[in-house]
């Protein structure tokens, strides 16, 4: 499967998880689905194939912002983070996309706007990848 069509889901509430994986199924997607951060470091760390991370920013403990910055240090920028939130304000969004965020989703998630946000992840993560080949001399 491409590693484009890989997501983790990190999002505590069983009944979004649930929505989510259903739509992101149906579109062709692979999901794994965790309720904090550690979990989440854990598939990350097990699967490196996976690029597309839909990212809740409400979590009880660790806070998604606060995983943002621990995945951004623990494996650099290979991933396209989508946060998404039910609780997000203007100002929240504007510090997530500048942490890197792709994009920024609010709950309840409208399916165009979710497959919207992953076509700009993959567009993202293979511009990512064509610069890295083109910076250690591959053609392609």
């Amino acid at each position: 499967m491409d590693d484009l069509k890989k997501v983790l889901l990190v999002d505590d509430d069983a009944d979004i998880h649930e929505e989510l994986r259903e739509a992101l199924e149906a579109g062709g997607y692979q999901v794994w689905h965790e309720a904090n951060g550690a979990g989440a470091r854990s598939v990350l760390g097990k699967h490196p194939g996976i690029r597309i991370i839909l990212l809740d920013l409400r979590l009880p403990g660790e806070d998604g912002m606060a995983i943002l910055e621990s995945i951004r240090r623990d494996f650099g920028d290979a991933h396209a983070v989508i946060m998404v939130t039910g609780h997000g304000s203007k100002d929240t969004a504007i510090t997530a996309l500048r942490q890197g965020v792709t994009d920024f989703l609010e709950k309840p998630v409208d399916p165009d706007s979710l497959f919207s946000a992953l076509e700009r992840a993959e567009r993202l993560l293979m511009e990512k990848d064509l610069q890295v080949h083109s910076a250690d001399g591959c053609d392609g």
